[in-house]
């Protein structure tokens, strides 16, 4: 049994995420696994015309193979990229103050933080396996 093709699939598919009234997200996580072409062209066909409600979330290391370019050029996209993720020193021991430890001393954040790219997850990991004091909600 073969597969329809593509355009009709995409077709299908749109369809029935656009039944959907209220604004809802797609969320696709390490999109850069993906290598087979045939998803791509699926998803590109998908961006060109897309359900009205959906809001799509691709989490990528690196940019996706995708045209997304035509999204770019009608401001039909935001991008995060990790430079806008990435902590400041400040903000590295505000959040290390916060979650782990209020008692932490310059010494301790800056051998937290001193690595290339700081980011969340290069501040929570080392103290993350002996236990996370975990914030609590507002």
């Amino acid at each position: 049994m073969s597969l329809p093709p593509l355009p009709v699939i995409v077709s299908s598919f749109s369809n029935e995420l656009d039944e959907i009234d209220e604004p809802f997200l797609l969320v696709l996580d390490d999109y850069h696994v993906i290598h087979n072409p045939a998803i791509h062209d699926l998803l590109t066909e998908l961006l060109n015309h897309p359900p009205r409600a959906l809001h799509l979330v691709l989490a990528v290391r690196h940019d996706p193979s995708l045209s997304i370019s035509n999204l770019r050029a009608r401001a039909a996209v935001s991008e995060i990229r990790s430079h806008d993720l990435r902590f400041s020193l400040e903000e590295a021991l505000a959040f290390l103050r916060h979650t782990l430890d209020p008692e932490i001393d310059e010494s301790r954040r800056l051998s937290l933080t001193r690595r290339p790219k700081v980011g969340l997850p290069a501040c929570v990991w080392p103290r993350c396996p002996r236990g996370t004091r975990t914030a609590q909600p507002n």
